[in-house]
């Protein structure tokens, strides 16, 4: 140690996640979350569906343990009309499921899926924590800072495409291959649907697309795992009928563009479906749409 300057083993700063408040637009809860973490501090408002996002995420990458998450409630209602304290105990439940999450990392960057949820800054990238894996670092003792808790930099981003016109005719929602298809595939064409009557309003997807984006990524990815033995087998994924395919791509272009936290599982569902030959042709027989897809859905 330096001369005349004492250094002492102090345990590493733990992460600390807590809810501090709510508050709406358009209609939406958003949760402030309060996040400190290697001396930064810095706050994130998130829905709820973002948390049912991150769960998505952890599940698939990370050995987090994760709490359970509270329900949704019976399509909304509680959570509108906050019956029987619904709200209340909505808060407190995601609070205990971030507060799980915390007690299992030394830094917020050490996860990747909580880094990204938390708009974690650059400098918490987990660079700094001991390397033989223990709780602990030697460090200088100093005084506390004072000074105001650090705002995270901003993301890059691509365009909105507020004014976004589809390329496809919602007419094929009509014709005998649709009927066919629907009386196959219920539950993938229930969700198409869905995603054609959000691409062409504004209001309606900033509402609906994350709920609605998360049923067709596990509708898509649970087809594309079939066997060829199954009942079903995956290549009834390319039966979609060719226009239908086409709303999915533009569903899957605004998503990626109006949503930058879950881009990363939009270009993973896009990939999925372009090494298929009927998806990719479906793509590209709009030029403008292949354009933006190369543009929004590619890393």
């Amino acid at each position: 140690k330096p001369q005349g300057q004492e250094l002492k083993v102090v345990p590493i700063m733990s992460v600390k996640l807590d809810i501090r408040g709510e508050t709406k637009r358009s209609g939406t809860t958003f949760y402030e979350i309060d996040i400190t973490s290697q001396g930064q501090r810095w706050t994130a408002n998130k829905r709820y569906t973002d948390f049912v996002a991150l769960d998505d995420e952890l599940e698939m990458r990370s050995r987090l343990a994760r709490d359970a998450l509270p329900g949704k409630g019976c399509f909304g209602v509680r959570h509108r009309l906050n019956l029987c304290g619904f709200n209340k105990d909505r808060r407190s439940q995601l609070g205990l499921y971030l507060h799980g999450l915390a007690d299992q990392v030394q830094t917020v960057g050490e996860c990747q899926a909580l880094a990204a949820f938390l708009e974690c800054p650059p400098k918490d990238d987990g660079s700094s924590t001991d390397p033989s894996g223990g709780s602990s670092a030697i460090v200088q003792t100093s005084t506390p800072s004072t000074s105001a808790p650090s705002t995270p930099r901003p993301r890059p981003s691509v365009r909105p495409m507020t004014d976004f016109k589809p390329h496809f005719d919602r007419s094929c929602f009509t014709s005998s291959d649709w009927v066919r298809f629907r009386g196959q595939e219920r539950e993938l064409a229930g969700i198409i649907s869905r995603c054609a009557e959000l691409v062409p309003s504004t209001g309606r997807f900033q509402n609906d697309c994350e709920e609605v984006f998360q049923e067709l990524r596990r509708c898509i990815m649970a087809m594309a795992r079939r066997g060829s033995t199954s009942p079903r087998p995956q290549a009834a994924l390319d039966e979609v009928p060719f226009d239908a395919k086409g709303f999915v791509w533009e569903f899957l272009v605004l998503v990626a563009a109006r949503r930058p936290f879950y881009r990363s599982r939009a270009i993973e569902v896009a990939k999925l479906l372009e090494n298929r030959q009927p998806w990719a042709q479906a793509v590209r027989k709009h030029p403008e749409l292949h354009e933006l897809k190369q543009e929004i859905l590619t890393e």
